[in-house]
């Protein structure tokens, strides 16, 4: 398949696979020497006979192409050739969270830095929460998976938020909703009761990506996936102030009101959030910007490959967890507070130095 079109698209390299696509670096060709380097998100062939995986896919692209913002990765084309669906998708020269939190020498970014990153991703999310359909409704979009393998820092500074994967919106049906998918190690309580999600879910999760930012390792600990559940569920993380890390006690405060079990007690929106990191970083004379998260990327990675081909960080191991292991894609078939998790084995990815926009949905 590599080198053959697909619609206008010349696929290149397989970047990874999962459970429900394979996806891509691609080439678009056109008259005049025109070129332009994407992503394209295929679905797997053997799926694509199921009227519900292509409802899914379909829904995926629908509603991630309504997303139009600068920190979250723009969608092209949904296509379909002779019974192949997929999506063309911005491409992003840079790094996933995961590998810049690999390269920190201490698996922390300087607090400015730290802040400046989790404002973009906030933004990002307040403008898919107050999406719009048509008819002016609110989509009541919540994305359910923001972790470091979904946050792209581009070469040049760039922050940008991708994998709409596991969203959920009110108007879409595609799954039960009894059906929760998402990382364990970055679920919000009520992902795990089988509560109500709203923006303030991925709130909470936008705050362990922080703390780990600050701190090198999550907020909440576990030997097991299990273990890490009823931490989130139960467990106080140890405030950012007690872990000497040189954290403003209202930086702290601002980690420890996203991070409240009830929902009520956190930020009222992402956009919230945004605004209280980046009133912090202006009183404390913090402010980070492009600019400098791009110096950093290249203190960290070097100058920026030719055509984006970087060589993945030398260390595999993750940082940013102090459970066994990096987290895992779950589903559980029911509440935890009625029975125990069924843990269903992960989806099969192929790690790429270079990172992408996955994305596929899911809903309310």
């Amino acid at each position: 398949m590599l080198g053959r079109p697909l619609g206008k698209y010349h696929l290149q390299k397989l970047l990874a696979t999962g459970g429900m696509g394979e996806v891509f670096l691609a080439r678009q060709e056109g008259p005049a020497s025109f070129a332009k380097t994407v992503v394209v998100k295929r679905l797997l062939r053997h799926l694509a006979a199921d009227p519900a995986f292509v409802k899914m896919f379909l829904d995926e692209a629908r509603l991630a192409a309504l997303v139009t913002h600068p920190n979250v990765v723009q969608i092209f084309e949904l296509g379909e050739e002779n019974g192949t669906y997929f999506i063309a998708m911005e491409y992003v020269r840079g790094r996933s969270l995961r590998d810049v939190g690999r390269a920190l020498p201490e698996g922390r970014l300087e607090p400015g830095l730290a802040v400046h990153v989790a404002a973009q991703i906030l933004h990002g999310l307040h403008a898919a929460h107050t999406l719009r359909g048509d008819d002016g409704a609110p989509l009541c979009l919540v994305h359910r998976d923001v972790t470091p393998e979904n946050v792209l820092v581009g070469f040049d500074g760039a922050v940008k938020l991708v994998d709409f994967g596991i969203a959920k919106a009110a108007s879409s049906t595609s799954t039960q909703r009894t059906t929760l998918k998402g990382k364990v190690s970055y679920m919000a309580p009520e992902q795990f009761q089988d509560r109500p999600l709203d923006p303030r879910t991925d709130v909470f999760a936008c705050g362990i990506l922080l703390y780990e930012l600050l701190a090198g390792c999550r907020p909440f600990a576990g030997a097991s996936e299990a273990a890490v559940m009823h931490a989130i569920l139960g467990a106080e993380p140890m405030p950012l102030l007690e872990r000497g890390f040189g954290v403003s006690p209202r930086l702290s405060a601002i980690v420890d009101t996203a991070l409240a079990k009830d929902p009520a007690d956190r930020h009222a929106s992402a956009e919230e959030m945004a605004k209280e990191l980046e009133a912090w970083a202006l009183e404390e004379g913090a402010a980070a910007s492009t600019t400098a998260l791009r110096d950093r990327m290249r203190a960290l990675f070097g100058d920026e490959p030719a055509g984006g081909q970087g060589a993945p960080p030398a260390s595999t191991d993750p940082v940013f967890t102090e459970a066994a292991g990096p987290s895992r894609t779950v589903q559980m078939t029911a509440p935890m507070a009625a029975r125990p998790a069924v843990l269903a084995a992960p989806a099969k990815t192929s790690r790429a130095p270079l990172f992408f926009a996955g994305i596929a949905l899911a809903v309310l």
